[in-house]
């Protein structure tokens, strides 16, 4: 079926505008009976009219209608006036004196003196005459006092110790003038110098005490000296080049000179003048500099933040040692330790521990083994090491043996059954018992 809502009396409409706010009205039952406008006026809204006026009070100035802004200033007082209240009623300030504030306040007596009690500033009334202040201490006040007695001073004299100064004139024993002389020493804050400086003269310490010098000019440098001061000017430069840098000035002679252009790279500059992208890096080309964006590559990411570059990895995905005889602590991501033996088919031993002096040998097409290689094995047999200049020879089938070194002139003697060594005595098996020349023609002894 069909609901159909009856009309309520409001015209279909846009309400509200820059210059009419909109007057709406809702039933119980949330539906709008009546809209209008309303033109926006300060009555209209409840605002203060421009007509509206700020006077300023006592002691203020300024103010004004609400049509601009206003601004409330204290009026001016008479100089070192201070804005107080000087009745002893609730009243406007205005400006007056330190000396008729404290007098409102403390008392206008003559010879009152001002201390702080222990709740507030007061005036201690005048003493009598002769009298003499005297001090509570801590916490108490202070008041007057008359001094009975006499003193015993008869007489009064001045030194100057260790200061370098001296008096003279004492000792004073009713009246007199004690009159200072000397020179301060630099151990009591003086110069220990009794001379007056000439016009320009400094005090320059030397390590000890002080000594009086004056400035030279140097070249191009001005030094006046005037009374009490020293002005030191330079003759400014004449004129001024940037050279080879790449650099313009902004003028060439005087005044303040403001450098332009691009910095050449043999300057310590890149001579490029833009401004480098976000993850540009500047490459050496040879003659300069390139500019240039890095480009990832596979498994390679990279990020370029303001001012900063991020490459990173993208991880090995698994990890096998294969045949190797090596076992990884992990086959996935992170920290890979191999622990293990290097087997022989990947040029390791296979072996886990060694024989001092040994030799590493093969046992098998798989497989070494570590102590003395034999003769069998294309070894010595031995398990020293060979004595230097010895001769290596067999001792059995499957050991060698190695002789001592001989000495300049002996010869390498064979026993039968025995290991052959140097000798310097030819043995008498070895003489010579006949001799024959053949058909030559000669004769022998």
């Amino acid at each position: 079926g069909t609901i159909s809502l009856p009309t309520t009396g409001v015209s279909a409409s846009t309400y509200g505008s820059t210059t009419a706010v909109p007057v709406i009205a809702v039933d119980t039952y949330g539906r709008i009976t009546s809209a209008s406008n309303t033109t926006i006026t300060p009555s209209n809204i409840g605002a203060a009219s421009a007509s509206t006026t700020i006077s300023a009070g006592t002691g203020l100035s300024g103010g004004g209608d609400l049509s601009a802004n206003r601004t409330l200033s204290l009026a001016s007082v008479s100089a070192y006036a201070i804005l107080s209240n000087t009745s002893n009623v609730s009243a406007v300030p205005t400006g007056n004196s330190l000396s008729s504030i404290l007098d409102a306040v403390i008392g206008s007596s003559q010879g009152s003196l001002i201390y702080r009690s222990g709740t507030q500033w007061t005036a201690l009334s005048p003493g009598t005459a002769g009298q003499v202040l005297k001090t509570g201490g801590t916490g108490a006040n202070p008041s007057w006092t008359t001094i009975s007695g006499a003193g015993t001073v008869t007489s009064v004299d001045a030194s100057g110790g260790t200061t370098g100064l001296s008096f003279s004139g004492g000792p004073v024993t009713v009246s007199g003038t004690l009159t200072l002389g000397g020179t301060l020493g630099v151990a009591n804050g003086g110069t220990a110098l009794g001379t007056v400086p000439t016009n320009g003269q400094l005090l320059i310490g030397n390590g000890t005490g002080y000594t009086l010098a004056t400035l030279t000019a140097g070249s191009n440098i001005t030094i006046t000296n005037s009374a009490g001061g020293i002005s030191i000017a330079s003759s400014g430069v004449s004129t001024f080049s940037a050279g080879t840098t790449g650099f313009t000035p902004s003028t060439a002679t005087s005044g303040a000179v403001t450098l332009a252009g691009t910095l050449n790279v043999a300057n310590g500059g890149t001579g490029l003048t833009a401004t480098p992208t976000n993850g540009q890096i500047d490459i050496g080309n040879g003659t300069g500099f390139t500019r240039s964006t890095i480009t990832a590559g596979t498994g390679i990411t990279i990020t370029n933040g303001a001012g900063s570059i991020s490459i990173a990895n993208g991880g090995v995905t698994s990890f096998s040692a294969g045949t190797t005889g090596f076992t990884p602590s992990t086959t996935t991501t992170g920290v890979v330790t191999l622990a293990g033996t290097l087997a022989t088919t990947n040029g390791g031993t296979g072996l886990t521990s060694f024989t001092s002096g040994g030799a590493v040998y093969a046992t098998s097409t798989s497989a070494l083994t570590t102590g003395t290689l034999p003769v069998t094995a294309g070894g010595t047999g031995q398990a020293s090491a060979l004595t230097q200049y010895g001769v290596v020879y067999g001792s059995s089938t499957t050991a060698m043996g190695i002789t001592a070194a001989g000495t300049t002139g002996q010869f390498l003697l064979a026993t039968t059954g025995a290991a052959p060594s140097w000798s310097s005595t030819i043995p008498s098996t070895a003489a010579v018992t006949s001799i024959t020349f053949g058909t030559t023609g000669l004769t022998p002894n």
